[in-house]
């Protein structure tokens, strides 16, 4: 079922969800030895199978030329740090706030 030629189905061949799956090592051993001995017999899944990891290679090289380089990526434990900082220091000024809030009454309702 090459994508160039008229797709022709057949309840024994592998659709793409399930190359996908087995690309991505979701298939148990018994469902991978199965695909790949109908991958070994059938040229159209083969060809489909062989598309499909050129284009997933392609996307993956892609994505390595577009992400950042190694010293644009912060190091984990400086921003770790100071974000964790950041939150005591909103976590205390919503406590002092509330506190004052408290004491000047205005928490209080009457009925």
């Amino acid at each position: 079922m090459n994508e160039l030629q008229p797709q022709k189905y057949r309840n024994s061949c592998l659709d793409r969800g399930l190359l996908v799956t087995m690309r991505d090592g979701e298939l148990t051993p018994e469902e991978t030895e199965q695909a790949r001995a109908h991958l070994a017999a059938c040229p159209d899944c083969a060809a489909d199978e062989r598309s499909m990891q050129t284009a997933s290679q392609e996307i993956y090289e892609l994505f390595t030329l577009l992400g950042p380089s190694q010293d644009e990526i912060p190091e984990t434990q400086p921003v770790l740090l100071a974000l964790q900082s950041r939150i005591e220091v909103e976590s205390r000024r919503e406590e002092s706030h509330a506190a004052a809030s408290y004491s000047t009454g205005s928490n209080i309702r009457l009925f």
